[in-house]
């Protein structure tokens, strides 16, 4: 029954887009099991060196009493620089960083532990490591916690795709104090939602400076502040007035104040400035001097004042697209409550998730292309729509397929897909073309179809079975780096054999539904021209 089986297929379709769409996550990109992980500490920024490295000492102390054995293969520390991503570092002396690298993990699986091997030529020991390496990571992020001295910390998991944190939230405005409040806003919230981890942002306090700004008197005495700051500059920099050769190098010399102005915090108030008269003034009767704390960076975007907040997801708890549309739903009204501030999405995993989106558009002018193609072929409309119908089943099986191996769909998810398109029109395309040139020739639809399925069933199983099986080493045995390709692998592969199924035993059913609709049609056409 050609009805039933059209009506049944598409209630299955609508059943497994509705399972997909609540229970199966979106992820931009996937984590990959390598093994390897790193571990960023910024110590307050008053500390020296050599406080850095007493810090780093005790975390390490810590960290090693987390490993099992069998789990630590290598901890190298370094002090004095820390990763902002795995393309960026920060180098100063408040910052440590560990690189971690485990030891195998126990063989998941049969295909693991015996098929691998024998693909890959590898007979080596098997790993004997038993935690994942997300599990010594939380262990880990709660030893480390309890250690002071530490002002921020984060771990950084190599991953596919694009660098950066998973989260990465601006605030753009004018007042750094605004934006302090706001920031921390934002920071409380994404530390309540479960899942979300190492959060930070960058407006931090820097190190303690002497702030010095023009006083009334100095207004009086006709100086500026950018008179006052090169006064400061030239004392404590120097300024170089002239170079003096030395058998075949140029040295520079310059005046500058002696080392007890300099490196005395009080001398700073007897710190000479000439007037335009020629009159001299220390800065202390013309400046007002503070102890105080500036920012330690200072980011723009735009010409306003940012501030960046970054946090990870753990994405069995949460994604981050939701986390992202939480602080939408959040902080929606900032730009009322906060007149000229607003909050941005960015990095690259931003940028990238904009690509994503106009995958859509070309997707739609992809099938555009495919449809005039096969209307000029055909010479039909409904034909053509028929052939392409069997595009969205196609989907059922990405979904299985990534059921079966437990991945949430990801971008590289949808790159296969778009390949899959293309041989389930070509597919779809060898069994209808057939089918009409058997109907040209006198056969009935019904025989047609059947003729069809009998003569083109071969080089259609031989096209599904031959591309399944040369993406199977990414399905089944990939490992590494390799794994990341994998959701592309599942989709092209999962979904060529459903869509198969498909073609050979509902596409017809669609034809036949289509063909019946075309009778009815061109019947009643011909009864309205009779009826005029």
């Amino acid at each position: 029954n050609r009805y039933f089986i059209s009506a049944a297929t598409i209630g299955a379709l609508s059943v497994v887009l509705t399972f997909a769409y609540t229970r199966l996550p979106y992820n931009q990109f996937g984590d990959v099991e390598i093994g390897q992980f790193l571990v960023n500490v910024e110590a307050p920024n008053t500390y020296s060196i050599e406080d850095t490295t007493g810090l780093a000492i005790d975390i390490e102390q810590h960290m090693e009493d987390v490993f099992r054995e069998d789990e630590l293969d290598t901890l190298l520390t370094n002090v004095g620089v820390t990763l902002i991503d795995f393309n960026r570092l920060k180098l100063g002396s408040n910052y440590i960083q560990y690189v971690v690298d485990l030891k195998k993990p126990i063989p998941d699986g049969f295909i693991e532990r015996f098929i691998s091997p024998i693909v890959n030529l590898r007979f080596e020991p098997h790993g004997k490591r038993e935690r994942t390496t997300e599990e010594i990571i939380d262990e880990i992020r709660a030893s480390v916690a309890a250690v002071p001295g530490i002002q921020r910390f984060s771990i950084l998991r190599p991953q596919g795709g694009p660098a950066g944190s998973d989260i990465e939230v601006g605030i753009v405005g004018k007042d750094t104090d605004k934006l302090l409040s706001i920031s921390g806003e934002v920071v409380t919230f994404l530390r309540r939602i479960p899942g979300v981890k190492d959060v930070r942002q960058d407006l931090e306090p820097g190190k303690l400076e002497y702030q010095y700004t023009i006083n009334a008197r100095g207004r009086e005495l006709g100086l500026t502040q950018a008179q006052i700051a090169d006064a400061v500059r030239t004392g404590y920099l120097g300024l170089e007035v002239m170079q003096v050769n030395w058998k075949a190098d140029r040295y520079p010399v310059r005046v500058i104040y002696p080392d007890s102005i300099r490196e005395d915090g009080a001398g700073l108030n007897r710190l000479p400035i000439v007037l335009e008269n020629g009159g001299t003034v220390y800065l202390g009767e013309v400046a007002n001097i503070e102890l105080g704390r500036g920012l330690g960076s200072v980011q723009r975007r735009n010409l306003q004042r940012l501030s960046l907040i970054t946090a990870e997801v753990d994405k069995d708890i949460i994604t981050p697209l939701e986390v992202n549309e939480l602080i939408n739903q959040e902080f929606k009204d900032i730009s009322e409550k906060h007149a000229g501030y607003s909050i941005l999405h960015l990095g690259e995993k931003k940028e990238s998730q904009d690509s994503f989106n106009d995958i859509g558009n070309m997707l739609v002018i992809a099938l555009a292309i495919i449809f005039f193609i096969l209307a000029a072929l055909f010479k039909s409309l409904l034909d053509p729509f028929v052939i392409m119908f069997a595009i969205p089943f196609a989907i059922v099986g990405v979904i299985i397929g990534h059921m079966i191996f437990g991945y949430n769909l990801q971008f590289l998810s949808m790159i296969g897909f778009l390949a899959l398109t293309g041989i389930v029109v070509n597919d779809s395309l060898i069994l209808i073309d057939f089918a009409k040139k058997r109907r040209a020739e006198g056969a009935s639809c019904f025989d047609a179809l059947v003729d069809a399925g009998r003569v083109r069933i071969r080089p259609i199983l031989l096209t599904t079975i031959t591309t399944f099986l040369g993406i199977s080493p990414l399905i089944f045995f990939a490992s590494g780096q390799t794994a990341f390709l994998s959701p592309m692998a599942i989709s092209l592969g999962f979904g060529l054999i459903f869509a198969t199924v498909l073609i050979l035993v509902v596409l017809p059913c669609f034809y036949m539904v289509a063909d019946d609709i075309r009778n009815f049609t061109l019947k009643q056409f011909k009864l309205a021209m009779a009826a005029n």
